[in-house]
């Protein structure tokens, strides 16, 4: 069984020998032929740029109510002008464009890098006058363009370039920017007014046809040029598409309604007469470039149709977002825990687009982990999103960085950006200790003497956990000593008892103190407590 792909050429020959007005009919020409063919067992492939029923390749700019926009309503034209509520149903458009206006000096070509071009203010002939530009892409990848021009006498040698990268002009004379693999070329050329007919499409591979030295042998069709040739030819129709229906063009056979303001060098106002009107289509998905970011978009004038013709008149704008950046903020606060034993570090933060491309597959991580609320996966164009987190650590000072990364939806360019904070606990280790003594007459070695019995309690009264807890008494006799750790907010009594050996002053009593000390965890530092008491040597007075 055959598809309609292998069967196109021929369907392409029926079709492209129609006038530009049956050509606006075609859509019942095509459906009558599909019809026919799916009846003997022909299977449709995907739709061409000149059969895609989402816009009217025929010739003029006014929307004739089929099925499909034009540029009037992909623009949003309306009353002679443009700008009010599209209703077009392209994802990304521009027009019409008739500023920075500008003229290539002597020698500019094509296939220059845009480092060796050159620009001026000087005037240009006026059938190579640019008035307006104006270029759509719809979710399937097909791209339209179109321009007009001020004046028909002579032929028509146009090109439009679709840039990867932005560019734009320098007030030296010179452009800013740089070429990609990738960027996209369309020369159209309409002869002898009209009667000959051609499109070419080329893509940008580099100097050399992209290699790296001149040994190396160049693509098919490419020779040593910095473009590649992928699509060419001609046709002695206003229409022409080649054989696949990759590539279309049409001009206008006749006067046409101008939905945006125009003047022609003769004629009048509001209305493009014949061979004024140029515009086009590229199935990118067909030329593998469907995955491609267009951020500007040029229609130019050249002075022939070869590749190297010397360039004319130039308008250059924006086309489509495809800039993708992206920023992160980072705080953090940091506290110990209940527990006194580690420390809770929050986190919190925004993360920005702050490109000109939506940005999709959004993510975000911390180097220490719990990122707990994440920023949003998908951030359009100056949006924002917060995020947040926490993670436990073993120190007071802290320090994490997190990473923000994304892809951009029309560029398809990774972008990432990193945010570092540093934050510190406030750690208190503290103790207490009080005391308590009583005096008892007890036989030592067979001999009456007083004894003296303490007994208190440590307790943890700072916010971490003590270790290395370590109580002395300066008359020694410390028996039950309190344990070695202590939790935050925790009391462990401690007791003893000695001989005292001298009276405590004249009061006849028994002096001690008690010292405790002991380590803050994280690192926090040692503390120490003491307590003092007195008891009466004679208990039985």
């Amino acid at each position: 069984m055959k598809t309609l792909r292998e069967l196109v050429p021929a369907i392409h020959t029926l079709i492209c020998r129609a006038s530009p007005r049956s050509f606006k009919a075609g859509g019942l020409v095509w459906a009558a032929l599909l019809a026919a063919l799916l009846a003997v067992g022909v299977t449709p492939a995907r739709a061409g740029v000149s059969t895609n029923v989402d816009f009217e390749l025929d010739g003029n700019a006014v929307n004739s109510g089929a099925a499909g926009d034009d540029w009037d309503n992909v623009l949003g034209c309306s009353g002679g002008t443009c700008g009010s509520t599209a209703t077009g149903g392209d994802t990304i458009h521009v027009g019409p464009i008739a500023e920075p206006h500008l003229r290539f000096t002597q020698g500019t070509k094509d296939e220059e890098r845009i480092d060796q071009w050159r620009w001026d203010l000087h005037g240009t002939p006026d059938k190579s006058t640019i008035t307006d530009i104006y270029a759509a892409r719809y979710s399937n990848n097909i791209l339209y363009f179109g321009a007009d021009r001020l004046a028909n006498n002579g032929d028509a040698q146009l090109g439009f370039w679709f840039f990867r990268n932005a560019v734009s002009p320098n007030a030296d004379g010179t452009f800013s920017g740089s070429h990609a693999v990738g960027d996209l070329l369309v020369l159209v050329n309409f002869l002898k007014g009209g009667s000959v007919n051609n499109i070419q499409v080329f893509k940008w591979v580099g100097e050399n046809n992209g290699n790296n030295d001149d040994t190396t042998v160049p693509a098919p069709g490419a020779g040593n040029s910095s473009v590649q040739l992928l699509v060419s030819q001609s046709n002695t129709t206003l229409l022409v598409c080649d054989p696949l229906d990759i590539a279309c063009a049409i001009t206008n056979g006749g006067s046409v309604v101008a939905p945006w303001p125009y003047t022609p060098k003769s004629g009048p106002s509001g209305f493009l007469p014949k061979l004024r009107f140029f515009e086009g289509g590229v199935d990118l998905n067909a030329l593998n470039l469907g995955n491609e970011c267009f951020a500007s978009f040029a229609g130019e004038t050249r002075s022939s149709q070869s590749i190297t013709a010397e360039l004319k008149d130039i308008i250059l704008h924006a086309f489509q977002p495809c800039n993708a950046a992206i920023s992160v903020t980072k705080q953090c606060t940091a506290a110990v825990v209940p527990g006194g034993t580690s420390v809770n570090v929050t986190f919190n933060g925004q993360v920005c687009n702050t490109g000109t491309d939506d940005l999709g597959s959004v993510l975000l991580t911390d180097d220490k982990g719990g990122v707990t609320t994440p920023p949003s996966g998908t951030l359009a164009i100056g949006a924002c999103s917060n995020y947040s987190g926490s993670y436990t650590s073993p120190s007071l000072v802290n320090s994490d960085t997190v990473t923000a990364s994304a892809t951009g939806v029309n560029s398809h360019t990774n972008v990432s950006a990193q945010a570092s904070a540093g934050c510190t606990a406030v750690a208190s280790p503290s103790c207490s200790v009080n005391k308590n003594c009583a005096t008892h007459l007890v036989l030592d070695n067979s001999k009456l003497t007083v004894q003296v019995n303490f007994d208190g309690q440590v307790c943890n009264t700072g916010n971490v956990a003590l270790s290395n807890v370590a109580l002395s008494n300066d008359q020694l006799g410390v028996t039950s000593p309190p344990p070695s750790t202590l939790a935050v907010g925790a009391c462990e009594p401690y007791s003893g008892s000695y001989f005292p050996t001298s009276l405590g002053g004249s009061s006849g009593t028994a002096s001690d103190t008690v010292t405790v000390t002991a380590d803050g965890a994280l690192n926090s530092g040692s503390k120490s407590c003491t307590a003092t008491q007195s008891c009466n040597l004679c208990p039985l007075q």
